[in-house]
Formats: C-alpha cells, sequence, structure tokens
C-alpha cells in the first residue's frame, strides 16, 4: 500500500511539475490573446486546470473549443477558477521562493512570487488572522489572529500550529520579527500599544503605550541599527523607537497604513491613500513609486532578493507587485475572475472537488461583477463544500446564462446546483439544472436546486429538478433557491424537497427584499416547520404564481406558501394535498398581517382544511376541481388572459403561465380520447359504428411506422367530419357536432405539422 501511495504521488508530482515547466517555457498554454475577438482557447482539461492556475488572466476572455473531461483532477486537485477570500497582509519566503498572505475568516493561502499554483496552506487554528511574518532561518511562520487575541505560529510547511501569546481582550495587528535577538514585536489595536516578547512568547512586555494618544498599526524591525518603525494612521505619522521604546521619533507626517523596510539599501515603503511612496530611514527624500487609478493599496511586503514590492489593493480585490522603482507593474492574484468565460455549447463532464471545509466551492470560486460565464454545460458533478457551493459558481457577482449542470452536490451553507451565491450585482438567466442537492446536518442553512442564496440578485427564465434534502436543524431549503433577497421572474422547479424548517417547492424562505413573479412548482414537499408547495417562509410580493406538488408538514404547512408573514399575494394557486398537525391550510399554512387578492384553491384536493390554517381571508377562496379548471373562474376574478400572463393549455385543465411550453399531445392519444366522446354520446347504433370505424381506420394509419400512412390517417378524419355534418342538427346536436370535428380538426393539424 506504501509503494502504491508513492508511486501516486510521483505521478501526482511529475504531473504538476511538467505543467509548470509548459507554462514557464511557452508562457500562457492557450491560442488567441485573450481579447473578445480572440479570446483564449480551451481545448483540453490541462488548459482548463491552467486557467485556476494563472491568475494574471482571470480578466482575460475564453472560450471552450472542445467537449472536455476533467475527472483525471479528483479529490482537491482541480485548480478553480478564482479565489474566494481577500488577501490581506503579505510577506515573502526568500527560502522558498513564495508569496504568503492571511485571508478573512480563517486562512493563510501562499502562491508562487509571480502568483500562480494558489493554494490554501494553513486552516487549522486559524480564525481571523491580519499581520504574518516569516523566520527563513527557523523555517517558522507568525501570525496575529485579531479575533482571538492571539499570536500564532506553525511550521513553515503548515504543521504544529501552537498559540504563543494570548492576549485577553486584545487585537493583535501588525508582527514583525528580529530572529537574531529572538524577539516578536506586534501592535495592538484595542490597547494601542507595541509589544515584544521572546520569540516562544514568554517574557512579554509592553514597550511602547498610544504614541501621541493614538493606535499604531503595522510595525517592522531594523535589526542593523536596533530601531523599530510603526505607522500610526490615526495620527498621520510615521514613527521609530530604540527597540526598548525608548527615544520615539516622528520621521513623516502622512497617515500611513502599512509599512515595510529594506534595511540593506536604507529605505523605507509605505501605503497611504492611492500612493505606495518610499523615503530614506530617517524619513527624508520622500518619493511617489505607485500610484493607484482604482482603490487604495493597504497590506505592503518586500522580495529584497528581486527588488519587487507587493501590494494588495482592496477595492480591486487584486495582489499586485512591481519593481523597487515602481516600474514593471504586474497583476498577480485577484480574488474573482472578471473576464469571460464562453462554453460555446460544449460540455465540461465529471468536475470533482472534494473538501467538505473548504469556503467558495465551484468550476469558478469567485467571479467579479464584470464577469459574463455563458453556455457552458456541465455534466456529472460531484462537488463537496462547506460554505458558497455551487458547480458553475460559488460566489458570483456577474452574468450567469444559457447554462446547465447534473450531478450531486453536498455543503452547509449556501449549496445549490449552479451558483451557491449571487451577490447583489448577480444575474442569471435562461440556465437550467438537474442535480441531488444535499445540505449536512450541522445547522445547514440555504440549499437550492439551482442557487443556495440569492443576494439581491435577479434570477429570470430558470428552471431546476431533481432533489434538494436537508439534513436536521436545517433551515431555508427550496427547489430553485434556498434563500432569495431579490428578483425571481419566470421559473419553475420540479424538485421535491425535503428537510426540517423553511421549504418549498421553489424557494425556501422569500426575504423583505424578494420578489417573486410567474413562477410555479410542482415537486412534493416535505418538513416538520413552514412547508409551502412554492415557499416556505414568504415576507414579500408573490404575484401569478402556482404550486401542484404534495406538501407535509408538523406546523405552517400550506399548499402555496407554508408561513406568511406581511406578504403581498395576488392571483396565485394551489392544487395539492396538503397535510399536517397545526395550522395546515390549503393555501397558506399561517399568515400575519399578509394580503390577499383572487388566490384560489382546490377543496376536493383538501375537503379537510380551510385556505389559511391560522385564519381566513375572503381573497383565499376555495373551489372544487372542476371550477378550478373552468377558464371562467378565473377570468370573472380578473386574471390576466391577454397580455399575456395566464393561458390554458387545454380544457378542462388549471391555469398555466404564459411562457410554459404546453405538453404536445401524441396524435393517437386524442383519436383515443376522441373514440370515447364518440361512444359517450349514445348515437344509434349505425351511426355510432360508422363514425367509430372511421377512427379505428385513423388509429389503425397511426400505429404503422410507415410515415406516409399519416396522410392516410388524415384521410379518415376527414371522412369522420364529413360524416358529422350529415347527421349535424339531425342525430347530432349542433353543440356535440362542433365537438367533434373541433377534436378530429385539432389532430389533423397536428398530423399536418409532422
Amino acid at each position: 500500500m506504501k509503494r502504491k501511495k508513492m508511486v501516486l504521488s510521483t505521478i501526482a508530482v511529475l504531473f504538476v511539475v511538467g505543467l509548470w515547466f509548459y507554462q514557464s517555457a511557452y508562457g500562457q498554454p492557450w491560442d488567441g490573446n485573450g481579447t473578445p475577438n480572440d479570446p483564449y482557447q480551451i481545448w483540453d482539461a490541462n488548459q482548463m486546470y491552467a486557467l485556476g492556475y494563472n491568475p494574471k488572466y482571470w480578466d482575460k476572455n475564453f472560450v471552450l473549443m472542445n467537449d472536455v473531461d476533467v475527472g483525471k483532477f479528483t479529490g482537491k486537485s482541480f485548480n478553480m477558477v478564482g479565489n474566494f477570500y481577500r488577501a490581506f497582509a503579505l510577506v515573502v519566503s526568500s527560502s522558498e521562493a513564495k508569496l504568503y498572505w492571511t485571508v478573512e475568516y480563517g486562512k493563510i493561502q501562499r502562491s508562487n512570487l509571480d502568483g500562480t499554483g494558489i493554494e490554501d496552506h494553513i486552516s487549522a487554528g486559524v480564525i481571523n488572522p491580519r499581520g504574518i511574518a516569516i523566520d527563513d532561518t527557523n523555517q517558522k511562520i507568525y501570525w496575529t489572529d485579531v479575533w482571538t487575541g492571539k499570536i500564532k505560529r506553525a511550521n513553515l510547511d503548515g504543521t504544529n500550529v501552537e498559540d504563543i501569546i494570548v492576549i485577553n481582550r486584545g487585537y493583535p495587528y501588525g508582527i514583525a520579527l528580529d530572529i537574531s535577538a529572538g524577539k516578536v514585536y506586534w501592535t495592538d489595536l484595542n490597547f494601542g500599544t507595541i509589544q515584544k516578547a521572546n520569540i516562544d512568547g514568554t517574557n512579554r512586555e509592553t514597550i511602547i503605550r498610544k504614541p501621541n494618544s493614538s493606535y499604531p498599526c503595522s510595525i517592522s524591525v531594523d535589526t542593523v541599527v536596533g530601531k523599530i518603525y510603526w505607522t500610526n494612521p490615526n495620527a498621520g505619522r510615521i514613527q521609530r523607537s530604540n527597540l526598548d521604546g525608548t527615544n520615539i521619533e516622528d520621521l513623516v507626517t502622512v497617515g500611513a497604513f502599512w509599512i515595510a523596510l529594506d534595511t540593506g539599501r536604507e529605505k523605507m515603503y509605505w501605503s497611504v491613500s492611492r500612493k505606495i511612496q518610499k523615503a530614506n530611514l530617517d524619513g527624508t527624500n520622500i518619493e511617489d513609486i505607485i500610484l493607484e487609478d482604482i482603490g487604495r493599496p493597504y497590506w505592503i511586503t518586500l522580495d529584497i532578493n528581486n527588488e519587487k514590492v507587493y501590494w494588495t489593493n482592496i477595492q480591486t480585490d487584486k495582489v499586485r507587485r512591481a519593481n523597487f522603482d515602481g516600474s514593471e507593474i504586474e497583476n498577480l492574484i485577484s480574488s474573482k475572475f472578471t473576464g469571460i468565460f464562453d462554453g460555446n455549447g460544449h460540455k465540461i463532464r465529471n468536475f470533482t472537488y472534494e473538501d467538505s471545509e473548504r469556503d467558495g466551492v465551484g468550476l469558478f470560486e469567485r467571479t467579479g461583477g464584470t464577469a459574463e460565464i455563458r453556455n457552458v454545460c456541465l455534466e456529472d458533478v460531484n462537488v463537496t463544500g462547506d460554505y458558497c457551493v455551487g458547480p458553475l459558481v460559488g460566489l458570483s457577482e456577474g452574468v450567469v446564462s444559457n447554462c446547465s449542470s447534473s450531478g450531486v452536490v453536498w455543503g452547509c451553507e449556501n449549496v445549490s446546483g449552479l451558483v451557491g451565491m449571487a451577490e447583489e450585482t448577480s444575474i442569471i438567466v435562461d440556465s437550467n439544472t438537474d442535480v441531488v442537492v444535499n445540505i449536512c446536518d450541522d445547522y445547514g442553512f440555504a440549499a437550492g436546486g439551482l442557487v443556495g442564496h440569492n443576494f439581491h440578485g435577479n434570477i429570470s427564465n430558470c428552471s431546476a429538478s431533481g432533489s434538494v434534502k436537508q439534513g436536521i436543524d436545517t433551515y431555508y431549503s427550496g427547489g430553485l433557491i434556498g434563500f432569495n433577497e431579490g428578483s425571481v421572474t419566470d421559473c419553475f422547479a420540479t424538485c421535491n424537497v425535503s428537510g426540517y424548517g423553511m421549504i418549498g417547492g421553489l424557494i425556501g424562505n422569500n426575504g423583505g427584499w424578494g420578489h417573486i413573479e410567474s413562477c410555479y412548482a410542482t415537486g412534493n414537499v416535505l418538513g416538520n416547520l413552514g412547508a409551502g408547495g412554492l415557499i416556505g417562509r414568504n415576507f414579500a410580493p408573490v404575484l401569478n404564481c402556482y404550486a401542484r406538488g404534495d406538501v407535509g408538514a408538523d406546523e405552517r404547512a400550506g399548499g402555496l406558501i407554508g408561513w406568511d408573514y406581511r406578504g403581498t399575494m395576488n392571483n396565485c394557486y394551489s392544487t395539492g394535498a396538503v397535510e399536517g398537525v397545526s395550522k395546515v391550510g390549503g393555501l397558506v399554512g399561517s399568515h400575519e398581517r399578509s394580503s390577499y387578492t383572487k388566490c384560489f384553491w382546490d377543496v376536493n384536493v383538501n375537503p379537510d382544511v380551510n385556505g389559511i390554517g391560522s385564519g381566513s381571508d375572503p381573497n383565499v377562496i376555495g373551489l372544487p376541481t372542476a371550477q378550478m379548471q373552468d377558464a371562467n373562474t378565473f377570468t370573472d376574478a380578473g386574471w390576466d388572459f391577454n397580455t399575456p400572463i395566464w393561458k390554458f393549455c387545454s380544457v378542462p385543465n388549471y391555469p398555466s403561465l404564459w411562457w410554459e411550453e404546453c405538453p404536445v399531445r401524441e396524435p393517437d392519444e386524442l383519436v383515443a380520447e376522441l373514440l370515447e366522446e364518440v361512444a359517450g354520446f349514445g348515437l344509434p347504433s349505425g351511426i355510432e359504428n360508422s363514425l367509430m370505424a372511421k377512427l379505428q381506420a385513423s388509429m389503425q394509419a397511426l400505429d404503422d411506422i410507415n410515415e406516409n400512412n399519416d396522410a392516410a390517417a388524415i384521410n379518415t378524419l376527414q371522412a369522420f367530419i364529413n360524416a358529422v355534418e350529415a347527421q349535424r342538427g339531425n342525430k347530432i346536436s349542433e353543440a356535440d357536432a362542433d365537438a367533434l370535428i373541433a377534436s378530429a380538426q385539432e389532430i389533423i393539424d397536428l398530423l399536418s405539422m409532422e
């Protein structure tokens, strides 16, 4: 077994080394130049992998040229496109030629110095890190954790994470090392202090307290002359002192945020406003070296060996670098893909990523507001993550259009079959899924067939099939969207949805900013608290919608909405069977200060419940099936069948939305129904037998696989019409003749189109 693991590890290393050599030797590994008119071309799995490996191309244009199977990348080996986390403080390891950085909410990441090969390096024991420092001599990495008030360290390879200092009520921020003296220095934004300790955390002492009655932020050490430097943004100063905190000097009057020293060249660099500046170590000879057009640089670090300055721009979410003189600026890392990816109608098969602790899981981990992902078909995905999990995009701020997915997805929060979370600038249109979505047992939140959490995004003309399954103690699951706070129009879901709380055939929870219009759901819904055929819990307008699935819940079960709180419902209906213990309604389980206009539910399907389980409303109207399938019921109620909003695919039947594709009836089915219709009129046997013979001849012609027999079927149907006309007003009434001729003509028209 060990030999097998060694062989597999060697193969993996050789593959990555080979890919690196290919990229290093030949530059970007795609044909094209990345522009809209000549996008980079992706032909195979390695080129798809390379897109995730090369962040500097994440603002370019790509097109898929072939069906691609990425199934050889298993576990966590695939390089997803984008980086879910924003980079904070940076540091260079000269011994490893790597760039390390802290990210908000629990990770330290690293990459090659050119930004390629991003990887999650340390996550165990990391809560909310900020400042970071490296001891290349002893192969250690140190960081401050602002939420826990700790200073932590680990081996440079990520192992042996330990707390070395715990500060009660502290907020440690900047950090610097004096390896030769065995000391660690840090700033504390809560106490406004600069403190130091031995490198193992012992002998802690405060050396400076609120210089200039303000709060030091970033810190750096000049071990050559024995000085510490720090920024004091609120006081608008860069200051320094001796290592023991004595002899404080004001060097530069500027609201600098972060500072880095090049002691060999006797220079200091700092970030301020939209600039990076440098000066001599005594503060003289100030120069602007970087001027940012958008946003501002915050955290900076230096690569002394290669004479590079690195910085993060938190507004553009990018890590950039330049030469010490400010020349040759490069974009290295972005947290978002901001370009265009056109799937060109091709399939990406067997995308797999399995990491139950990973946030932001998808082929595209995160996309920005200018991104557009279009015409992508994902087939047979197998994706597992924790937060913001979607096979196509984990967190979307851009456009997703004409995309689809099939397969299996697992996650805990904001989990879906396509996009984990859609931000307020997100647009999702003309997309569909057929996915089994599973949400974890331990406080799962927001799972949907298409989108987990729609945060003020716009979703239209989309659908979801498959199933959505909650675990124990989980909330907000829907056939289309788990938690909605945006606009959803012209969408439907056929998913069966099961779980604990706030579960809907279309949407689990429709929040106060939500707006649902011209949508429907047909899947069955089963939960414990707040289950509805369309929406589990609703706070917002719901217009021109319907639900036809069965619903079951212990409390607050409704054919359309389980729990309605201050919602508005206009021109909606439900037809599914509803069961529960308390607050069970044919249309709504329970409502509080909600309003309704001309809404209906089928009393034949639910004879033992009221329209609203916790009250009544004159605009929540229960009718028998025959009236629910009568067009006059809805036209008399003022429903719009002209604009169009509603239509009938057939009568008798329940209303359908104008954009729905009506079921295509097969000609032989229609002939069989016409035979039953004739038999039910009680005509004289001679006339009945003559008409039946013509229809049976038509049926026989349709059963023949020879397509030329469609003409024979049409001829016999025309003979049927002629025979009915001959008996009109005689043995067959005018009304019956009209009905029989209309049915026969419908079949003729259908055959003529074929």
